[in-house]
């Protein structure tokens, strides 16, 4: 999932030896909705949406993400790494990850986990300019469909600073995450941000919000520790790194794919209880810690042996947070429109339509976010 800042070179050579393949978001892709990537007819005219919901981001953002993708077409070319382009797909209707985002704005819980930096001691920041909410375009005498009404936006008062950051922040990883599902891929997040809104988005799952920060606590230990792992990559090559893939892949790929099936099939089974799910979940950190210890012989082998988590792991420090919530994703998507639409506001069955992704996809959420420090 896309933050604020591009992502570390080092990262991404970590997850690509986990991964079958990596996805990164081209930097084009700057708005919940980039100009013409909503498309809608009317009698008379067909109308092209303008940018809506700019996403925050450092000043080297494009240049950065620019060089990294230059640095691996190789990868591209052989789908180790692909490049999520923002307009011309079919996976998802783009309209609906603005109504999406339209709903979420209303929800206090949702955009107050998108600021987890807004502290005393942090300056307000400068929000991107441009429209975040409202502005829905269609022919005069008509309404757009992806208009249905919504409540007024949460914000924080005298603060647009950080009002523009949560709601660009929120926009940008609904996008992603559906985006993700509609191509059959797991949303992974590697920042303390997008970690906030993916534990709140959970929440959601149950009929009776969790205690704070329990979600967070449901940590399955990951296989390595990023920190050191990522140190010891950031002077590889790429070509080196994909040589080491080789051995890693075989060695992780069967507990990985048995890990996120666990977890994925706790999600269709579990009550929307939070307490059966953490018993659930429970025995599957059990059943994780005995297979992994079974890799330490082919960790040492690549001489990454000092990487490994041994012991300790689920106690603190780093880790990886696996959670498939017990309501599908469609069930989940249509929760957010609802609690967001203003009274009154009903979906119409042209949009209960385009809400699921136009192919298969993963029936529950699985959401994958790392545990890591100052998070």
């Amino acid at each position: 999932m896309p933050g604020d800042t591009p992502p570390r070179r080092s990262r991404i050579k970590r997850l690509l030896l986990f991964s079958d393949s990596v996805i990164l978001i081209d930097p084009s892709d700057k708005a919940v909705v980039n100009d013409g990537e909503i498309v809608e007819q009317f009698p008379n005219m067909t109308i092209r949406w303008t940018s809506r919901g700019p996403f925050p981001r450092s000043n080297d953002y494009e240049d950065v993400m620019k060089n990294i993708l230059a640095e691996t077409v190789g990868l591209q070319r052989d789908g180790r790494i692909q490049i999520l382009k923002p307009t011309g797909y079919s996976e998802v209707d783009p309209g609906i990850n603005w109504t999406l985002h339209q709903s979420a704005l209303s929800n206090e819980a949702l955009v107050r986990a998108s600021v987890p930096d807004m502290l005393p001691s942090v300056p307000e920041p400068k929000p991107p300019t441009g429209v975040y909410t409202g502005m829905a375009m269609a022919q005069s005498g008509y309404k757009s469909k992806y208009d249905i009404g919504f409540k007024t936006p949460f914000d924080f008062p005298a603060m647009k600073g950080w009002t523009g950051y949560a709601w660009g922040r929120l926009g940008r990883a609904i996008k992603f995450i559906r985006r993700a599902y509609g191509l059959d891929a797991y949303p992974i997040a590697v920042d303390p941000i997008n970690n906030s809104i993916l534990q709140a988005i959970g929440n959601l799952t149950f009929e009776v919000s969790p205690k704070p920060d329990l979600l967070a606590q449901m940590t399955i230990a990951t296989w390595v520790e990023p920190e050191k792992l990522e140190a010891a990559l950031i002077d590889m090559s790429w070509t080196e790194v994909i040589r080491l893939r080789k051995e890693v892949l075989p060695a992780i790929g069967s507990l990985r794919t048995n890990l996120t099936n666990k977890v994925q099939e706790l999600g269709l089974r579990a009550a929307k209880d939070m307490d059966a799910y953490v018993r659930e979940f429970g025995k599957i950190k059990q059943e994780y810690e005995v297979e992994k210890e079974k890799l330490a012989d082919a960790w040492e082998k690549l001489k990454l042996g000092g990487a490994l988590k041994l012991s300790g792991a689920i106690a603190g420090g780093y880790g990886l947070n696996l959670f498939a919530g017990p309501m599908s994703w469609i069930d989940l998507t249509q929760k957010i429109i609802g609690l967001g639409a203003a009274a009154g506001a009903a979906l119409s069955p042209e949009i209960t339509a385009l809400v699921p992704a136009r192919r298969k996809v993963l029936s529950h959420p699985l959401f994958v976010f790392e545990k890591i420090r100052g998070s």
